[in-house]
């Protein structure tokens, strides 16, 4: 639902610091992020035994009721880690859990990656 790349680690010969290097690199390349400049390159990797997952983002944060006057910056915004992509949400406000449930996990990870084939 949103771009990413795995690598499945039981698949190699073996793990080394420079295999997970070159692979890290390999799917950045495939991803099109290694050639921009650090400040315009955004994007979570995710590392255990098992995978490797890289994952290209678009925003920091997911924006919830964007437009209530009611709600203060804090309020309308929720941000996202790397976590939230191995499914761990962490939210700082009741108001945040209840938009999180509502909305859904998935409406939210793909509000802050890229759906599509490019960036």
């Amino acid at each position: 639902e949103f771009r990413h790349l795995c690598v499945d680690l039981a698949k190699l010969e073996t793990v080394d610091g420079r295999v997970l290097y070159r692979a890290a690199q390999a799917m950045l390349h495939r991803l099109g992020l290694d050639d921009l400049d650090e400040e315009n390159t955004s994007y979570n990797m995710l590392m255990t035994r098992r995978f490797v997952m890289v994952v290209p983002r678009k925003a920091e944060w997911f924006a919830v009721d964007p437009n209530d006057p009611e709600s203060s910056e804090v309020d309308r915004r929720i941000s996202l880690n790397g976590l939230a992509f191995a499914g761990s949400f962490f939210t700082i406000s009741p108001h945040h859990q209840d938009r999180l449930l509502k909305v859904g996990p998935m409406q939210f990870l793909r509000g802050i990656t890229h759906t599509d084939a490019k960036q």
